[in-house]
């Protein structure tokens, strides 16, 4: 960081970010990703509400953008089978369309009601080529969609309650 294979890109905040492949094509059949898994400090609650959100920006060394990254809570660790794969499973919080900002960072997110349980995040992209949208971006030499995830965070999400009395 700044300066790295897929761009330059200072960090949002703090010394440094991660990146990863969003779309790879390696064979007809193939649809590779690459995945950011980590353990939450404790598990969701059934019922409650929560707010996930990161910030993303677009490697300048790219020449293909993907559409689709997702947020999936789960309670136990996902795995993949084998190097090429993408996670069949259906993120509780998806962004659909292409990040384009290659200087500054894109905010995304939402929020979900947990099952209950949930004690890890994945981010991705869950989709496979049949779903996902990879586009050409106009520049760069590195041919398969990368991005850069910042700032991931997870929180219990403010439901305002309005206590009104009509007066008529």
């Amino acid at each position: 960081v700044p300066a790295n294979l897929f761009g330059n890109q200072a960090a949002r905040t703090g010394n440094g970010y991660i990146g990863g492949y969003v779309g790879y094509r390696l064979a007809p059949n193939e649809n590779y990703r690459e995945y950011l898994e980590v353990q939450l400090t404790a598990p969701l609650v059934a019922g409650q509400s929560y707010d996930v959100e990161a910030y993303l920006s677009a490697p300048d060394n790219v020449a293909y953008r993907s559409d689709r990254f997702g947020f999936y809570f789960s309670t136990t660790q996902l795995n993949g089978t084998g190097n090429h794969f993408h996670l069949p499973v259906i993120p509780q919080v998806e962004h659909v369309g292409a990040i384009t900002n290659t200087t500054g960072w894109t905010q995304i997110g939402g929020t979900f009601t947990a099952s209950g349980g949930e004690q890890f995040l994945t981010i991705g992209n869950f989709r496979d080529f049949t779903v996902t949208n990879i586009t050409p971006s106009g520049m760069g030499s590195v041919s398969n969609p990368y991005i850069y995830w910042e700032d991931i965070s997870v929180s219990l999400a403010v439901v305002l309650a309005v206590d009104y009395e009509y007066v008529e």
